[in-house]
């Protein structure tokens, strides 16, 4: 099953660890085992797992480590549409704090991500990569779990860049603040029947954050002092996410 992608503002969240009822602070109801895995992709190939340094002219970038701050993820009923409040029906989603994903660059599938969801026809997946900034419990909670992670970080990567200016590969390790919030619709929609559990995997293209619009590579070490450049990485981030229906956790749209 593909999703088309596009961009909203999340209401409820779907996340890792303890899970609530939207709104009401019930706790995690009976439903269908539902997960949410991450895997490394590329655009010309979302099933070619590892990580591979990417060269465009002179230049060549080496990823190591990519973590990604999951402050909201959704899944949205077919039939109900606006925001989550209270006991509305239709809105049978789930929330808990923000979900720190290191993505696995080497190879493979995590599944970070797991709630009971109740049966019925969802109509897409909805992402926010943000800041985990909120004053609640939730964040209170990541925080804790996360002490070295910088409270106004969304993103973190670790790597090499070689300028092609003779000086060879040049360590790299960055965070960027920002937000790209991601709208991931299931074509056809995705049917949760109670019959077994159900697992959705996001390929993310990392190395595509840093391809300019020129058409060169965006040199990561310039993004901590060029608001610019962190701007132009988020606007890829938008683009680089793939996600589809996997419920046997390989990777590989089923």
């Amino acid at each position: 099953m593909s999703v088309t992608l596009g961009r909203r503002i999340l209401p409820c969240l779907l996340g890792a660890g303890l899970i609530a009822a939207c709104s009401d602070g019930s706790g995690p109801p009976s439903g269908t085992p539902g997960t949410m895995s991450f895997t490394q992709s590329s655009t010309a190939s979302p099933a070619s797992f590892s990580v591979a340094p990417i060269t465009i002219g002179a230049q060549t970038l080496t990823l190591s480590q990519v973590q990604v701050v999951f402050s909201e993820v959704e899944l949205k009923q077919a039939d109900h549409s606006g925001t989550c409040s209270g006991e509305v029906p239709g809105c049978e989603e789930f929330e808990a704090g923000p979900a720190l994903v290191d993505l696995p660059l080497g190879g493979g599938v995590i599944t970070p991500l797991s709630t009971s969801v109740t049966a019925g026809t969802y109509s897409e997946a909805e992402l926010k990569v943000d800041i985990p900034s909120e004053d609640d419990a939730a964040t209170t909670a990541f925080l804790a779990a996360h002490p070295s992670w910088p409270q106004t970080a969304s993103v973190h990567v670790v790597g090499t860049f070689d300028a092609g200016d003779g000086a060879g590969a040049q360590p790299f390790d960055v965070y960027l603040a920002g937000e790209a919030e991601l709208e991931l619709g299931f074509s056809p929609p995705l049917v949760v029947d109670g019959s077994g559990a159900f697992n959705v995997t996001v390929a993310i293209d990392p190395n595509a954050w840093f391809v300019a619009a020129g058409g060169g590579l965006i040199d990561p070490r310039a993004l901590s002092t060029d608001q610019s450049l962190q701007e132009s990485v988020f606007t890829n981030i938008d683009s680089s996410f793939h996600a589809f229906e996997d419920d046997n956790h390989d990777g590989l749209e089923d």
